[in-house]
């Protein structure tokens, strides 16, 4: 009798199983396109439009990296992990998909209906989104068109995934590029201390007749006796990302350029990087070149952590009206960590970073007592005073745990000071100003 010839058709358990997995397979394609509009594309259009967030926060090309692709990524994994979990009950799986292609059509809806009507209240806004994602939903399940539409915008993730770092001002920061080496020759031993105090106006420095208040900045008084002073100097911009590279180049900043070596590749650092020790301590900017500054980063897991919080609440502020927005803490006052900023308004400080508000202070004390002399470079851009506002003129604290309660901190600089407020400009975007 002749061996019997293995079967074609499936065992008995696999074919359901095949056209399970199948089914998983298209719903993720689905969810990604939705939450690719709804989510990932709106935040790497922010991100975009404001690439010197991630310099100012220290980010390397992996950290941008792992959160774009993440971004696209994890959370319609998580959408459809949470589909799997409930795979043999199908009317249970496909009401869970349902209700997730309801959720991301209303929170797309949302962010359309906001901008359509910019005043409108959530009272009316969240509604009509709601309203939009059921109708959503409705469509998806009893026609063949939505399903369908969604299937032809498959490639859109990857394609908003590439716009955003390829072809917009974040790739400078993901694009490896060759340093350029333009060292100068000094002969002068001179040693150079540089100081950039970020969003402190000399108007703060001079008394009412428009010279330096000698009573209420003694040791400046004396220094000005010794040196040039020039108490009309004044930034050539207000945003922090634009004026320091014009203080270390000399040349007017453009929009067109990031705060980084590549894009400034004179600089003062370059300048003296052949010939002098450099002890340089960047806040919102990267041109002193890798070879000749070592900078010291937290570990990408915190690195991440803190990026993760930040782009949270800027999400946040891009997805809901202004009414509910309120009370979400602000993102154009400082260059990350918006919640700890939050919190020392509310009486809590926290936070161990050098551009922590109440670590600030503690910072400068270390960069001093690192001042030598011989043919050394000591350069430090500090957020001193920059908002939170915490100090009096004469460096002491309000309180410990932050200003004084009851204090406007619009008016602040001008209450404290004794001039008018220059520094601050509330602007669009994720970057605190300069």
């Amino acid at each position: 009798m002749a061996p019997s010839e293995p079967s074609s058709e499936p065992a008995s358990g696999d074919a359901p199983n095949r056209g399970t997995g199948k089914q998983l397979a298209v719903n993720w394609l689905h969810l990604a396109v939705l939450w690719s509009f709804a989510g990932a594309q709106p935040l790497f259009g922010v991100l975009a439009d404001d690439p010197a967030f991630f310099v100012a926060r220290g980010n390397t090309r992996a950290d941008i990296l792992i959160l774009a692709f993440g971004l696209v990524l994890v959370p319609p994994t998580a959408l459809i992990a949470a589909e799997a979990i409930v795979s043999r009950l199908p009317t249970a799986r496909q009401a869970l998909h349902l209700a997730f292609i309801g959720l991301l059509a209303a929170v797309f809806a949302l962010q359309v209906i906001a901008d359509a009507s910019p005043a409108g209240s959530s009272f009316v806004l969240v509604p009509l989104a709601i309203a939009c994602g059921a109708a959503a939903a409705i469509a998806y399940r009893a026609t063949r068109l939505v399903p369908s539409m969604l299937t032809v915008l498959g490639p859109a993730p990857v394609v908003f995934l590439a716009l955003f770092l390829l072809f917009s001002d974040v790739s400078k920061l993901v694009l490896p590029e060759q340093e350029a080496n333009v060292e100068a020759s000094v002969r002068s031993d001179t040693p150079v201390v540089f100081v950039v105090l970020d969003e402190f106006s000399g108007l703060h420095l001079l008394d009412r007749g428009g010279r330096l208040n000698t009573a209420r900045y003694p040791n400046l008084a004396a220094l000005a006796r010794t040196s040039d002073w020039y108490p009309n100097a004044t930034t050539v911009s207000d945003r922090t990302d634009r004026a320091v590279p014009a203080i270390l180049t000399g040349t007017r900043p453009s929009s067109k350029k990031l705060p980084i070596l590549s894009d400034y590749p004179q600089n003062l650092f370059t300048l003296l990087g052949g010939d002098y020790e450099l002890d340089v301590h960047e806040t919102a900017s990267h041109l002193c070149p890798d070879r000749l500054c070592q900078r010291e980063r937290e570990p990408i897991g915190t690195r991440l952590s803190s990026l993760g919080r930040d782009l949270r609440t800027v999400a946040l502020r891009r997805l809901l009206p202004d009414d509910l927005a309120g009370g979400l803490p602000a993102v154009n006052r400082t260059f990350g960590n918006f919640q700890s900023s939050a919190k020392i308004y509310g009486g809590v400080v926290k936070g161990t970073d050098q551009t922590a508000p109440q670590e600030r202070g503690r910072s400068f004390e270390r960069f001093t007592r690192g001042i030598k002399g011989g043919r050394s470079l000591h350069f430090l851009h500090i957020l001193l005073p920059h908002i939170p506002w915490l100090y009096l003129p004469t460096g002491q604290q309000y309180a410990e745990n932050g200003p004084i309660p009851g204090l406007d901190e619009k008016r602040d600089a001008w209450e404290t000071a004794g001039g008018p407020q220059s520094g601050h400009v509330a602007r669009s975007g994720v970057t605190g100003s300069g």
